[in-house]
């Protein structure tokens, strides 16, 4: 029987105390509690390794032609997680993953994440191709080298899931996250600059956004997978420029110091948080070069829209082998 794979790739160590909203914290109880009262009839363990590679060509997120910057970075990622058959057709999935980033150039962007994730799974009917329908909740936390980049992260989820073929297989999903910051604001940035933005805030982590994904997979005869997704997502990006940017002051909610890059005498670098719409259309290719491991091949095209007919795009191409246990 197929077990739904958790996404849990994301954040690290903060001093910061995670807050969840409220409704959050009552659905966290419900999984735990739902879990509890019932015997698992089965309960398989799973876990995974990822190692790769990958290019950004605009890391920073810049919008003018000096503030891009493209970089290539190295990825290890490992987790663990439990598939607890409830009842027939009822399932829960929980895991937890750690992960690295480490840039070639770049090492204020560097990351080390933790993340945590339950996902109720619930399938319509017997079969491979009976729909599954998922909620999920996700909690993460990220640390980097710039340590005003830090951040925590939640977030809730919908998914939809089913096989039409033995080849084709569909799979959609709403997600809310909640962004919050754990070491902006004005204590963490500079007052050597009173004049930038008086009017803004500097917490350039806090806000919430939320998503849309589709994607469609084929699997050929070889074993092999091939992914094409879409994702939407109305919130924020953190975008970096030089200072002072007039453009860029007038379309932001908040603006800091960029500690993701080293000082340089008679130069500011600072990170803006842009209000945002984001198109994200990636391919991947998965080969399958055993039974617990494959080779992955993504890429990913990114297209930002802000305000004031404000864009910028960037693009990722990276290859990872993994391996499942």
């Amino acid at each position: 029987m197929h077990q739904p794979q958790l996404n849990i790739s994301r954040n690290a160590i903060t001093t910061k105390p995670l807050r969840l909203p409220a409704a959050t914290l009552q659905l966290l109880t419900a999984i735990v509690l739902g879990t509890a009262v019932t015997v698992p009839a089965r309960a398989n363990s799973f876990a995974d390794l990822r190692v790769g590679v990958a290019n950004e060509d605009n890391v920073s997120r810049g919008i003018g032609r000096g503030d891009i910057y493209e970089d290539s970075y190295l990825v290890l990622e490992g987790g663990v997680g439990k598939f607890l058959q409830i009842r027939p057709g009822q399932s829960v999935t929980l895991g937890v993953s750690a992960s690295a980033q480490r840039f070639y150039e770049m090492a204020g962007f560097d990351a080390d994440i933790l993340a945590a994730q339950a996902a109720y799974n619930h399938k319509f009917g017997l079969g491979a191709y009976a729909p599954t329908v998922s909620f999920g909740l996700g909690l993460s936390q990220e640390a980097r080298r710039g340590r005003e980049r830090d951040r925590q992260l939640h977030d809730l989820s919908l998914s939809f899931s089913k096989r039409l073929s033995p080849a084709w297989g569909v799979y959609a999903a709403v997600m809310h996250e909640w962004s919050e910051g754990t070491k902006d604001g004005f204590r963490a940035t500079s007052s050597a600059y009173p004049w930038w933005g008086w009017n803004l805030g500097d917490d350039i982590f806090d806000f919430t956004q939320s998503s849309l994904l589709a994607s469609a997979d084929y699997t050929f005869n070889n074993g092999s997978t091939l992914t094409a997704s879409y994702t939407f997502t109305d919130g924020h990006s953190v975008s970096s420029g030089l200072v002072p940017n007039e453009r860029l002051m007038q379309i932001s909610s908040a603006i800091a110091i960029d500690p993701a890059f080293d000082p340089v005498w008679g130069l500011t670098q600072a990170a803006y948080q842009i209000k945002s719409d984001t198109h994200v259309y990636a391919l991947d290719w998965s080969l399958a070069l055993g039974p617990d491991s494959a080779l992955d091949f993504a890429y990913e095209y990114r297209d930002i829209q802000a305000p004031a007919s404000t864009s910028y795009s960037g693009s990722r191409i990276g290859v990872t082998m993994s391996w499942a246990y």
